[in-house]
């Protein structure tokens, strides 16, 4: 749902101002059921990943904290990249 969404999102630039709006908020609507099932998924495998590796349900926050601080530093090379490839492109 969310390469539904995001697809839609980046198709939604290329079209006349009659469909812009349509299919804008039809990939919004696709982020957001993406949003709505992956949030409790996400749940039970810090759980399982609690309880297998720290033995205990109370290393929930830790695991939310790592995968969160993990999550932070891929964001941040992406961006890193991106800045890369938009100077060597512009540069052409």
């Amino acid at each position: 749902m969310l390469d539904v969404g995001l697809s839609c999102q980046v198709l939604a630039s290329s079209l006349s101002t009659k469909w812009f709006l349509p299919i804008l908020c039809l990939g919004s609507i696709c982020e957001a059921m993406h949003n709505v099932a992956s949030g409790p998924c996400g749940s039970v495998i810090k759980l399982h990943w609690a309880v297998k590796l720290l033995g205990s349900e109370d290393g929930i926050a830790e695991i939310s904290a790592k995968r969160r601080a993990l999550r932070t530093l891929i964001d941040l090379v992406g961006l890193v990249m991106a800045n890369i490839l938009v100077r060597s492109v512009l540069t052409v």
